[in-house]
């Protein structure tokens, strides 16, 4: 269809279907109080005004578990101008409706113009393969990202206003979305393992880098861990304990903290009377709490200057 003229669909109530599909608004559409309990799609269609959607709400449907405005491949202009204001808001409560099965896409789609998103609670968005060549401007926007292109987005937009806070947060949600996108793979590379192994042990560090507390817990942690099963005797017994509460062992521990002094590893190698089979594993158990200790100061430092570091 084609909407030569101004489009209103105020007050509208969508129960069967919704399919604004390959439309042209050449002037404004108006959706404003209108409520829809299924989704409504406006894939490859053209808007050259304003299309607005204002004080509207999803209506939960039994039938469906989730609601969604849909906006795949569409146009919009350089003068247009999309507005999502007040979505889930009760005029007779004065008070937002926190809806949990309600989404807005807007994917595949160059935006020139601009969007808004004032006072949106929904439970998620979604803006994959979308690029923002224009104005995204969010003001309470509740909803959280679906993809990690979206993540990827929402973070981009924020660094055009130079907020490295929000950026960082959601530079980690977008790792997140990553990593299970990556287990979700069918047919899983060895570089693909290798991504969700560093982006896990990313997040157990430092939660990429937004918690120091966490990287230096981390930190002790695997160094205590890994330090303390090579340092243990060869034969245990229940005085094995004992060791752990000697001087030498915290000497010792000290030293295993500095990253270049391999002293202790360099007796054990050509001085221990352990079988070579033990020697071996005694130390790729030494090197790689050395590695994850290294890694986990690398973190502590990283999350304490995640203000001043790059996006």
């Amino acid at each position: 269809s084609t909407f030569s003229g101004e489009a209103y669909f105020n007050r509208s109530t969508f129960s069967g279907v919704a399919d604004f599909s390959d439309t042209t608004f050449s002037v404004d559409a108006n959706f404003s109080s209108s409520t829809f309990s299924v989704d409504a799609y406006f894939n490859r269609s053209t808007f050259s005004g304003e299309i607005t959607f204002y004080n509207i709400q999803f209506k939960e449907n039994e039938n469906k578990d989730e609601i969604s405005i849909k906006f795949n491949n569409i146009k919009l202009g350089n003068n247009s101008y999309m507005t999502f204001n007040n979505i889930n808001y009760d005029d007779e409560k004065k008070e937002f409706i926190e809806n949990k099965n309600s989404k807005i896409e807007i994917i595949n789609t160059v935006i020139n113009g601009r969007v808004d998103f004032n006072n949106v609670f929904i439970s998620e968005i979604n803006l994959e393969e979308s690029n923002i060549v224009g104005i995204l401007n969010r003001i309470n926007l509740k909803a959280y990202p679906s993809n990690s292109d979206t993540a990827c987005i929402l973070k981009n937009e924020e660094l055009k206003k130079n907020n490295t806070i929000k950026a960082l947060k959601f530079k980690a949600i977008e790792k997140d979305l990553y990593t299970e996108e990556l287990k979700n793979k069918k047919d899983k590379t060895p570089e693909n393992w290798a991504e969700i192994a560093s982006l896990k042990i990313s997040k157990i560090s430092n939660n990429h880098g937004q918690n120091w507390f966490k990287a230096v817990g981390f930190t002790l942690g695997v160094l205590l861990l890994f330090f303390g099963v090579f340092y243990a005797p060869n034969e245990l017994s229940i005085n094995t304990i004992k060791i752990y509460f000697d001087k030498s062992f915290y000497k010792e521990l000290v030293n295993y903290f500095i990253p270049i002094n391999y002293d202790m590893l360099k007796d054990y190698i050509f001085y221990s009377e352990a079988h070579v089979i033990v020697k071996i594993g005694g130390t790729v158990i030494y090197m790689l709490g050395k590695i994850l200790t290294a890694y986990g100061i690398f973190e502590v430092v990283q999350a304490f200057r995640k203000l001043n570091a790059k996006v």
